[in-house]
This record gives C-alpha cells, sequence and structure tokens, in this order.
C-alpha cells in the first residue's frame, strides 16, 4: 500500500481548504473612510457650500437672491448636524491614519490651491476676472475625482462630475447670454456641496445598532470593524 502522507514542506496531501488560507490575503484597496471621516467630510463640503451660495450673492440686487439665502441656510443647518455628529462619534481609526492616503489628500488640495490661484490670476491679467467663479468651481470639481478613489466618499465622483459641467456652463452662460458666472457657479455649487454633505451625513450617522469604537456599527450582535463606514451606503 502507498504512503499517502504528505512530504513536510509539499502541498501533497494537503486540503484545497488548507492551501486556500495558506496563502495571505491581498489588500483590497483603500480603506474605507470612518464615521468621523464622513462626518468631517460633510462638515467641510457644508462650509464650501455656504461660500459658494455667499459667492453667488455678490453684485446681485438686494430682495433677488432669495434661494441663495434660502441655500445659505440650509448649508448652515448641514455644518451645524454636522458638528453635533462628530461631538457624538466617538474618536477611533481615520482613513488619513495611513501615510500614503494622507501625502495623497494633501498632494490632491495643493495642486487644487495653485490651480485656483493662478488661473485666477490669469483671469485678471487678461480682463476676464468675472470669470474666477467658473473656473475655480471646475477645479474644486475635479480635486473631487482623486479623493473619492483614496477615500472612497459616497458620490464625490457624481459631485465633481457635475461640477464641472457647471463650470462649463457658467463660463457659456457669461459669454453667450451675458449672465454673472458668479450667480451660476454659487447656485450650482452650493446645491452640489449642500447635497453631497447632506449624503455623508446620512452614511456617517448610526441607524439600528449602537456605537462602536471608531465610528463604526453594531448590529443584531455582529461588531463592525473600525474604520468601516457607520452607516450604509
Amino acid at each position: 500500500m502507498s504512503d499517502t502522507r504528505a512530504i513536510p514542506g509539499s502541498t501533497t496531501g494537503a486540503r484545497p481548504a488548507d492551501r486556500a488560507t495558506a496563502i495571505p490575503a491581498r489588500p483590497s484597496g483603500p480603506a474605507a473612510s470612518s464615521g468621523r471621516d464622513l462626518a468631517i467630510t460633510a462638515l467641510i463640503l457644508g462650509v464650501a457650500g455656504l461660500a459658494w451660495f455667499s459667492w453667488g450673492q455678490s453684485g446681485l440686487a438686494e430682495g433677488s437672491a432669495a434661494f441663495l439665502q434660502a441655500g445659505s441656510v440650509a448649508a448652515l443647518a448641514v455644518v451645524v448636524a454636522a458638528g453635533v455628529l462628530l461631538r457624538r462619534l466617538p474618536a477611533g481609526p481615520s482613513a488619513m491614519d495611513d501615510a500614503r492616503l494622507r501625502r495623497g489628500y494633501w498632494t490632491v488640495v495643493a495642486a487644487e490651491v495653485i490651480a485656483i490661484v493662478a488661473g485666477n490670476a490669469a483671469l485678471g491679467a487678461g480682463g476676464r476676472p468675472a470669470y474666477a467663479p467658473a473656473w475655480t468651481l471646475l477645479v474644486v470639481g475635479v480635486h473631487f475625482l482623486p479623493l473619492d478613489r483614496m477615500f472612497r466618499i459616497p458620490g464625490l465622483t457624481a459631485a465633481g462630475l457635475v461640477l464641472a459641467a457647471a463650470a462649463a456652463g457658467a463660463a457659456a452662460a457669461g459669454a453667450a447670454a451675458g449672465m454673472r458666472p458668479s450667480l451660476v457657479a454659487g447656485v450650482a455649487g452650493g446645491v452640489v456641496c449642500v447635497a453631497c454633505a447632506a449624503g455623508c451625513l446620512r452614511s456617517a450617522a448610526p441607524r439600528g445598532g449602537a456605537l462602536k469604537p471608531g465610528g463604526a456599527l453594531e448590529r443584531d450582535g455582529t461588531p463592525g470593524s473600525p474604520g468601516a463606514p457607520a452607516g450604509p451606503r
């Protein structure tokens, strides 16, 4: 009778499950943002929405900016809600704990600031300062795309694409229809930023479970993993 015992160091005689478990798991990509990450993102987007609604009101006659003023109130409400949620969520792991992601984030933000300043300076030198809001909106929208790939923020890519399209629309409206690019950019930037912030708040807010350290959620007795989103996507 032949001996079927496995030779040390060999996979002969090992069960398929044993061989599978011996292979190290590969990283599945960037870690999803935690509940606190999403709440901080909502706070930033809410402030950005407030800034865009305010910029859109520049140059408008008094009493003709009711929609923009209502948008400012909505943006402020989102900022307050995000601040309250941040106080409720316990401290814990964050996507920014990853040095690679942190470097990537600051690289994208630095590129955004440089592009905005350089572009607006060029527009001013060329006698087209009125188009600065459209250029700024375009850069803001484009910079959302790499951030979404890094941090997996719900809706950020869609928001970036809409902002980029709205920036082109603002420039076209200024050139063809004589509208203020700041008005079109202000409305679009404010609405999109506030809507995306509200989505982040919805994903970050705990529902149907108890908060665990790091903003993770425990449902039906199953512990959530630290660093995972605190709400459904």
